[in-house]
């Protein structure tokens, strides 16, 4: 099996650890491969940086539209201090780690 398959694998195998069953890995490899090891094991790649900048922005939102119908009563300064919690570093890390991302982050040896 070359790279890109044993690539495959590892991915599919994670994401069924999460309940997420997809026979389209693209976007999912996508995101977890940085430019600089896409070029060193020679795939077709992007990197990451791209969906990271999507999704930084698709959570916010889908974040900020559940507080503005579930807390319809709070203020927008009370919203924004939870979203700021939400969407922290210290909350994003701890989620990662609990869904071991950072074991599948693919870097180049120099990262």
């Amino acid at each position: 099996m070359n790279d890109e398959g044993v690539l495959k694998r590892r991915v599919r195998d994670w994401l069924k650890s999460l309940g997420i069953n997809t026979a389209d890995l693209k976007i999912y490899i996508q995101s977890l491969t940085h430019r600089s090891f896409a070029h060193q094991i020679n795939i077709q790649s992007r990197g990451n940086e791209q969906l990271e900048f999507l999704g930084d922005s698709v959570l916010s939102f889908i974040i900020t539209s559940y507080l503005y119908k579930k807390y319809s009563n709070f203020t927008e300064g009370e919203m924004a201090k939870i979203r700021a919690v939400l969407i922290s570093r210290a909350t994003l890390l701890k989620i990662a780690r609990e869904i071991k991302i950072d074991q599948q982050v693919l870097l180049s040896e120099n990262e």
